[in-house]
């Protein structure tokens, strides 16, 4: 059963943008990109410090949109 998360969906698309990660279309491109990253290990890093840029200017999301949507309710 597959369940739709609109934060994991925003989350992928702004990891994309930054560049923090790769969609691959199937598994001999994963198998490929994989490769690549092991072969050139400074770009994986660079890849790896984009994500957690990404996900460290997110943290507190939640939170934030639940005050945003209860806050006027209370």
């Amino acid at each position: 059963r597959h369940r739709f998360d609109f934060f994991q969906w925003q989350c992928g698309d702004l990891l994309r943008e930054q560049r923090g990660m790769v969609v691959v279309p199937d598994e001999a491109a994963l198998a490929r990109e994989v490769v690549q990253l092991l072969q050139q290990p400074e770009e994986a890093r660079v890849m790896g410090e984009r994500a957690r840029q990404v996900v460290a200017g997110n943290q507190g999301a939640t939170e934030r949109l639940s005050a945003l949507i209860l806050d006027p309710i209370k």
